[in-house]
């Protein structure tokens, strides 16, 4: 044989048995998506799509994210329609919307073409929405094409949808996994203001000092500096408030450039700058008794100084500080320089329980977490070490090994009275596995690890004769609007967090969830987001209680009580609706399943529980991303709508409006109540661009406006799942 025969011959073993990818002639095998080139995946990070050409044919699709879903279909070349049960209500291909497929009667499945280069699948199947059921037409095509790429596209004649997306076949390549969102970038050169905001002329003047830290968080950087001043500042203000510091523009809370300024103009506070860690320690000198030495190697060592510092007035500070600590005449009072190398987190924080956890606080609790491996952003920690607290990082997956000994600490706190502060970690559990435990236990979270100046807020009252009035809409019975979409807005995440110190609040009717907790812990506070707020903007309670719980993992008699403490709260500060999330049922860790399911409905005892305990309120409205929950209380004549829309911040103008649309389509009955969660990283502006564009049937109203004319003409379905 010659070399080329040899060569022709090889050609053709490689496409007869597809070991090599680039000579493949049909659709065989295994494709993984090209992002860029497809429509939006919504929730799911990626996609791989195995197709099988045997008989049957066998198409597996698996959306991909934190915990992934394979939606399967294997078919007969027989071109009959083939009834199947679907293992998941989840609709993949929009995780945004409230619409769930029916797992209990069965889709038609049918196989109408199936040749090397082209399947097509039609499905019909039930979509349910809040409302009722449609009946959804899906022709499901996949198709090869040239430079051995494979186009899936997915089109419905009612209601109109057509997805496009484009596939490679799968290489060895790693996956890249994404940073998690949370705390933004390090800028690369921070300049605070020379100018420090002074008290208006004449005012009643109060002395305090402030300082500006710069954007630099590693464990081996500018961290040394930050930890020592935050620490600082929670000994500085037990005697008051006496110790405020300005985070950098792109830390998580965005206020608190615009909360110094409220302070020396609105509540006379005379600033003084400080420019330096040296120059806090040499102005405060007489509230600090001691140091600890933590290492820059060990993240956890951090976390159990600032224990530490709390018990013994001490501040933390790394090996090259200790000259400055002699130059002060400050004495050592823990070395962790190197004591916890080679430990892990298990083994460090038995030891510090056992070395500090019957000194420490039972109704507040520190959870370190946030951002992890090299880096902390512990803003929190001031409160932390002002109130004596315990620091931790443990995780909070059941299955973990340091499972345990986080909730042997939370056995100890004092139930429906205790507080955790910071948030969980992003190298080790979930949000909602952390909540979950807290829950367990009667505890609730007063997030996150960046919150800043708390323990100088708190030691501020709220202004002699301030009352916490609310921009209620007219109580009148309300006409029910014939024909109408009716859409309320409402941000995700908090008071502080968001759209609320960017340009457009006011412009449209928008509700912001304010934590029934800040009320006593930073009143103050409260204080100024109510005197700023708008005609348009409306505050709401959040999430579930007087902080952040699950309803249906907290003992009954604890939820009973946290929820009389937040019916109190509610009527101090005027709110009349409340937004309730519960994952508690969602799973603790990741992984792929074809009964993929994000459970955040309620059950009929928690519900039953905020309509009996806080029936003076107007409403309830419950999840994060969409849920689908939606019930009206005879009793109360009083209703509970979830969230039928999630409005992500990468979501294209124009895909949010058809969204809008097919939830309006799907939901025909007129009015229909359309509740959008705004992920709080969503500028007003765009959503205002988003509103332009839906056109005369969609009002936005008021949330209050529109729960109300809900509870006096109701048109979903009851029900605790769709």
């Amino acid at each position: 044989e010659t070399p080329l025969e040899m060569l022709r011959f090889l050609v053709l073993l490689c496409v007869l048995s597809q070991l090599c990818t680039g000579f493949s002639s049909d659709l065989s095998g295994t494709w993984t998506i090209i992002k860029a080139n497809s429509s939006s995946l919504t929730l799911w990070e990626s996609v791989e799509v195995v197709i099988g050409m045997n008989e049957p044919v066998e198409v597996n699709i698996i959306w991909k994210a934190c915990y992934a879903f394979n939606q399967t279909f294997r078919l007969p070349r027989d071109g009959k329609a083939h009834p199947v049960m679907l293992t998941s209500s989840a609709f993949p291909t929009n995780g945004f919307l409230g619409v769930q497929r029916d797992t209990t009667t069965p889709a038609l499945q049918t196989l109408t073409q199936a040749s090397p280069a082209s399947i097509v699948i039609n499905e019909d199947y039930k979509l349910l929405s809040s409302q009722k059921a449609n009946v959804l037409n899906l022709t499901h095509a996949f198709t090869l094409g040239s430079s051995s790429l494979m186009t899936y596209t997915i089109k419905s004649q009612t209601p109109p949808m057509v997805l496009t997306y484009e596939f490679q076949r799968k290489t060895n390549a790693h996956t890249v996994h994404h940073k998690h969102e949370e705390e933004g970038t390090e800028e690369e050169a921070y300049h605070p203001p020379q100018a420090i905001p002074k008290p208006r002329p004449g005012s009643k003047t109060q002395r305090a000092y402030v300082m500006y830290v710069p954007p630099n968080w590693t464990l081996n950087g500018g961290l040394a500096s930050n930890a020592l001043v935050i620490a600082l500042q929670g000994l500085v203000n037990r005697k008051g408030p006496n110790f405020y510091i300005v985070y950098p523009p792109k830390w998580a809370f965005t206020y608190s450039p615009e909360v110094l300024h409220h302070y020396a103009t609105k509540r006379g506070f005379d600033f003084t700058n400080l420019t330096s860690a040296q120059h806090a320690i040499a102005t405060f000198r007489e509230s600090i008794k001691g140091y600890v030495v933590w290492d820059t190697t060990v993240r956890s060592s951090l976390v159990v100084a600032f224990t530490v510092c709390g018990l013994y007035d001490a501040i933390p500070i790394v090996p090259s500080m200790v000259p400055l600590m002699k130059a002060f005449n400050i004495s050592e009072v823990a070395d962790f320089s190197t004591r916890f190398r080679n430990q892990t987190d298990l083994e460090i924080y038995t030891w510090a329980k056992k070395q500090y956890w019957h000194m420490c606080n039972r109704t507040s609790i520190v959870w370190m977490g946030g951002s992890c491996h090299n880096e902390m952003r512990p803003g929190v920690a001031d409160w932390g070490v002002m109130t004596k607290s315990f620091f931790t990082d443990l995780s909070t997956v059941p299955s973990s090994d340091e499972y345990p000994l986080a909730a042997s600490l939370l056995e100890d706190m004092a139930p429906t009275k205790f507080i955790s502060f910071g948030w969980h970690s992003y190298c080790k559990d979930q949000e909602h596995t952390y909540v979950t435990l807290l829950s367990h236990h009667g505890g609730r979270a007063h997030g996150l690890n960046t919150l800043p100046d708390l323990s100088f807020i708190n030691r501020v009252p709220i202004s002699e004769g301030f009352k916490f009035k609310n921009h209620h809409n007219t109580t009148a019975p309300p006409k029910v609007p014939p024909n109408k979409v009716l859409v309320g807005l409402v941000q995700t995440d908090g008071l502080g967090l968001g759209a609320w110190t960017r340009p457009g609040r006011g412009k449209l009717p928008y509700a912001w969830e304010a934590g029934p907790d800040d009320y006593t812990l930073q009143g103050s506070l409260m204080e100024w987001f109510y005197q700023q707020a708008t005609p348009n903007d409306y505050f709401v309670g959040a999430l579930s209680g007087p902080g952040y719980l699950y309803p249906k993992v907290q003992p009954k008699e604890d939820l009973t009580k946290l929820l009389q403490l937040a019916n109190q709260i509610f009527q101090d500060l005027d709110l009349d609706i409340m937004t309730i999330f519960d994952a508690s049922a969602v799973p603790a860790v990741c992984g792929t399943s074809a009964e993929y399911k994000v459970d955040t409905t309620l059950t009929p005892e928690a519900v039953s529980a905020y309509f009996d305990v806080m029936s003076g309120l107007s409403g309830f409205m419950n999840g994060y991303g969409a849920s689908y929950t939606f019930v009206y209380n005879e009793t109360t004549k009083k209703s509970l709508q979830s969230f039928d829309y999630y409005l992500d911040p990468g979501r294209a103008v124009d895909d949010a409006v058809n969204d809008l649309r097919l939830l309006a389509m799907l939901n025909s009955r007129r009015p229909y109540y359309l509740i959008i969660h705004v992920r709080e990283f969503s500028t007003i502006d765009r959503v205002d661009k988003i509103i332009a564009k839906l056109g005369p049937e969609f009002d936005i109203v008021h949330l209050d406006y529109l729960i109300r004319v809900a509870n006096a003409h109701p048109t979903w379905r009851n029900h605790y799942n769709l």
